[in-house]
């Protein structure tokens, strides 16, 4: 899948609507990528955009047509969004699955998820795989993965109600 998302990025980047954005948008650049998987749903990439600029996030959607829609940040005081450096992601979308329903399965094992929440982007100037479980029991399993290695960076299980970002 991270090839999938490569050729995404790829495919983005010759797009005519992208070409306008990069032009008005100069020190844009890469800073996520983001999908949400279900059961019987078809996932498609969304393809985010940082201009640091004017603090906003374009999110690019290709499939089945270009779409694109801007929204400013969520960022607190001095912490900047970083740039997501594709070449430095070794380990794909399936292992970091793989790595985080292993450690759902072991340490939650009466957990089922219902939806899949994934974004690769840069954390603490890592590649991380951040993937989110939303489970039948209205819990939150969240695990960050380092994509050049695969080690878990952090793990978080809780209610759905007293789930927090930080």
């Amino acid at each position: 899948m991270v090839d999938c998302l490569k050729k995404d990025i790829a495919h983005l980047n010759n797009l005519k609507e992208f070409k306008e954005y990069k032009h008005s948008n100069i020190n844009s650049y890469l800073c996520a990528a983001f999908m949400i998987i279900e059961p019987n749903n078809k996932s498609d990439w969304q393809i985010d955009y940082y201009n640091p600029d004017n603090d906003r996030i374009t999110t690019f959607g290709i499939y089945p047509n270009i779409e694109k829609k801007e929204s400013s940040t969520n960022h607190k005081g001095d912490s900047k969004i970083c740039e997501l450096y594709m070449e430095n992601i070794d380990i794909g979308l399936d292992n970091s699955l793989n790595i985080a329903s292993s450690v759902m399965a072991k340490n939650y094992p009466s957990e089922k998820a219902t939806k899949i929440i994934i974004i690769l982007q840069n954390i603490n100037k890592k590649e991380t795989w951040n993937v989110t479980y939303l489970t039948s029991s209205f819990k939150i399993f969240n695990l960050n993965i380092d994509a050049q290695d695969g080690s878990i960076l952090k793990e978080k299980f809780e209610n759905i109600l007293n789930f927090n970002t930080q």
